[in-house]
């Protein structure tokens, strides 16, 4: 059986960058990884624009073989609606089904997309302006937020960098934590003869 812990405003965090109504099913959703071997869970979501990313140490775990699951945005909803801090257990149930907190689900079936090749490592990040990438407004404040949320305080933001021309990365200062936002690339053209 499977029975792990996790932190509410980690659950919370990742709910920022999920899919709401992506055609691909399986963005709308909460990608939870439980990694033995490493003594961490991993907890990413996407909507194709914004992705967050944030690791969880493990207190305890008898699994040999990492497990994974798509938890659906709306079992995160609800159990965030119950709980607004500390801690929750995720379980795997004999009939296949999964419960999350009081909220018993069926997993989102479907390959989650390879989240960790978009992930600069650290010593990849270059720091520096952000010259010929263009965000929208709404996709920095997803990532910002889902920082905050980590932290839990709701006043630590991430630092901006900027990584190989086609994405910025927030983070925490720790690989914990790490929000990536896609450079948009629309090319913005002025108006001529407004005044």
């Amino acid at each position: 059986m499977i029975n792990i812990t996790l932190n509410i405003s980690t659950l919370k965090a990742a709910t920022f960058c999920a899919a709401r109504n992506d055609a691909h099913y399986y963005l709308r959703g909460v990608y939870i990884e439980i990694l033995p071997d490493d003594n961490r869970v991993d907890i990413t979501s996407t909507d194709g624009q914004v992705l967050s990313h944030f690791s969880e140490t493990l207190e305890y775990c008898s699994l040999k073989e990492p497990v994974s699951v798509i938890v659906p945005l709306e079992t995160v909803q609800a159990v965030l609606k119950m709980q607004k801090k500390g801690f929750v257990s995720l379980m795997k149930l004999s009939d296949g089904a999964w419960q999350l907190g009081a909220v018993t689900f069926q997993p989102i079936d479907g390959k989650y997309p390879d989240y960790r090749s978009v992930i600069p490592q650290t010593k990849d990040v270059v720091k520096g302006d952000a010259e010929g990438l263009q965000f929208t407004p709404e996709s920095i404040l997803k990532c910002h937020n889902a920082i905050r949320a980590f932290t839990g305080d709701g006043t630590s933001c991430g630092i901006l960098t900027e990584y190989d021309d086609s994405k910025a990365v927030i983070h925490n200062g720790t690989p914990n934590a790490v929000s990536v936002c896609m450079s948009t690339r629309v090319k913005c053209e002025s108006y001529k003869g407004i005044a």
